[in-house]
């Protein structure tokens, strides 16, 4: 039997989803598992030690990413030097060529249950079958978790109905990681779910997954199930412009959803096609507007400084985002495009255009990179003074 802390360093406090996934996961099998929640726990590596040697780990994952990834190679140098233990680092940024080489035992990247079990049974020597919860796209067991609240004092909690993603958008690395592969979870078991959390005083959910909405016969399932149910006092979710439509958001408002948030991106529908959304900015106006007829909660992600665009096209982008917010009361969330490994986009840009490698900046509110008429420094400034 091995022993396994995982563990995440975030800046804000939020639910560490994947770690319950994985924990969830691993509790189906004969090794152990505990997760220590650095915000929770204030940062605290002592604490962390403690817990490693009270429980005789023989391994702490790490759940790494681009802005926290300093203070995680330093976490774990720290636990190296007081501990016999191994260390995985897990996520997307995890596979990161040169950035976790000579300091990670092992590296973890895309869907992490059975590379994590493989390299537990491999330290036990034994071999596992497979937990069923996999078959569902990932168990979410949140007995041992102490939630935090939200901002509105309700206690809030993020699920997936959907692992992956099939649509292949410039700067998302997710489908490369995955191969393509999208898997979509039984309504029954995300139905048992929030069932569960609502005994815990989990009223309100945050569908998290890119592929919410698409398979439109399992959703409308758990549409079903959870007005049914009529346990959630409100839910939200991610949605795509071209797989929304009025009668849809009907069937969202009746399940209790009051939240939900678009990728509009750019107000170019040249720009729209060339990064994987190839809607038109009239459908964007209707679907937003259906939406806020319903009464929904809007919020709205938009991205600038791609390679190809002009000082023009941000501005209009930026404009556009205005214009949304004041004729639709929607809350715009503008972001500088950031050309993530194994991305479509890391692929295509030229790397002597990339201003830093210091990744902590590849956030999405710095620009990193040259475009082919700007460079990183303007984007920067015209982003800044949108914000202000």
């Amino acid at each position: 039997m091995a022993k396994i802390i995982l563990t995440t360093n975030r800046l804000k406090r939020e639910i560490p989803l994947s770690l319950i996934v994985l924990k969830s996961f691993l509790d189906q099998t004969r090794h152990e598992s505990w997760i220590y929640d650095m915000v929770l726990e204030k940062n605290s590596p002592e604490g962390l030690s403690r817990l490693i040697r009270e429980k005789g780990a023989d391994f702490v994952g790490v759940s790494t990413g681009s802005i926290t990834y300093k203070t995680d190679i330093s976490l774990v140098q720290y636990l190296q030097r007081r501990h016999n233990i191994q260390s995985i680092f897990g996520g997307i940024f995890a596979s990161t060529p040169g950035v976790f080489e000579g300091i990670a035992d092992h590296i973890v990247a895309g869907r992490g249950e059975e590379q994590l079990l493989k390299l537990l049974d491999g330290f036990d020597g034994i071999c596992s079958p497979t937990p069923t919860s996999r078959i569902d796209a990932g168990l979410v067991d949140c007995k041992d978790y102490d939630f935090p609240k939200d901002r509105e004092g309700n206690k809030e909690f993020p699920l997936f109905t959907s692992l992956g993603c099939k649509y292949r958008c410039l700067y998302c690395s997710i489908p490369q990681l995955d191969e393509g592969r999208v898997w979509f979870k039984n309504p029954l078991v995300v139905q048992q779910e929030i069932r569960d959390l609502t005994e815990k005083g989990i009223f309100h959910i945050r569908f998290i997954d890119d592929m919410f909405g698409f398979d439109r016969g399992k959703v409308r399932q758990l549409l079903n199930l959870l007005e049914e149910d009529n346990l959630i006092k409100g839910a939200s979710c991610q949605m795509r412009i071209d797989r929304t439509d009025e009668h849809f958001l009907d069937e969202l408002r009746a399940a209790g959803f009051s939240g939900l948030w678009f990728g509009v991106e750019s107000s170019s529908e040249d720009t729209l096609k060339r990064i994987g959304k190839p809607y038109s900015i009239t459908k964007v106006r209707k679907v937003i507007d259906d939406a806020v007829s319903l009464g929904s909660y809007i919020s709205c992600s938009f991205t600038i400084g791609y390679p190809w665009e002009t000082e023009s096209d941000i501005i209009r982008t930026l404009e556009f985002a205005r214009d949304l917010k004041s004729a639709f009361a929607i809350k715009p969330n503008v972001y500088i495009v950031t050309p993530f490994y194994r991305s479509p986009l890391f692929d295509i840009v030229d790397k002597q255009k990339i201003k830093t490698w210091d990744y902590t900046r590849w956030d999405a509110y710095h620009a990193v990179m040259d475009t082919e008429h700007l460079s990183a420094g303007r984007i920067q400034e015209i982003y800044d003074n949108f914000k202000e």
